[in-house]
């Protein structure tokens, strides 16, 4: 984040971040999506996650960072996340969704997972022109 020094009081827009488990489902395995590191300018939790599984199916409005959703059929899927802070401000996250088709595949033992990637700023609020450490030791 970057405070606009022509208005330090505005507030900015949340931050969306959004995860899968497992990151390669079976078809018909319920996946567990979590937005929870959402976060909105103060630092504080989203109040409300519209959902969009890739798949076609109806998007899911939820007021807490989690939920889950089977696929029927396999298939790389985009999702994504639009979550809205208390100001009604958003913010989008996506990701991949990998579904696999649980007979005969040879992946069933050995299934890939994405790495996780974690990146990490200090300070967490920067004025223009003041360095910026950025952090992804955790990914």
């Amino acid at each position: 984040k970057v405070a606009d020094p022509k208005q330090p009081t505005k507030i900015g827009p949340p931050t969306a971040k959004v995860r899968s488990a497992p990151q390669e489902a079976l078809v018909k395995e319920p996946v567990y999506f979590d937005s929870s590191e959402s976060k909105d300018w103060e630092n504080l939790p989203c109040k409300s996650f519209v959902w969009d599984f890739g798949d076609n199916s109806p998007n899911v409005t939820t007021t807490t960072p989690t939920t889950t959703h089977p696929y029927a059929k396999p298939g790389a899927y985009p999702v994504t996340v639009r979550v809205t802070d208390k100001h009604g401000q958003t913010a989008d996250a996506g990701l991949t969704q990998r579904v696999v088709d649980p007979r005969g595949s040879a992946r069933l033992n050995q299934r890939i997972e994405d790495p996780a990637v974690f990146l990490n700023n200090d300070p967490p609020v920067s004025r223009p022109s003041q360095p910026v450490t950025m952090d992804s030791s955790e990914s």
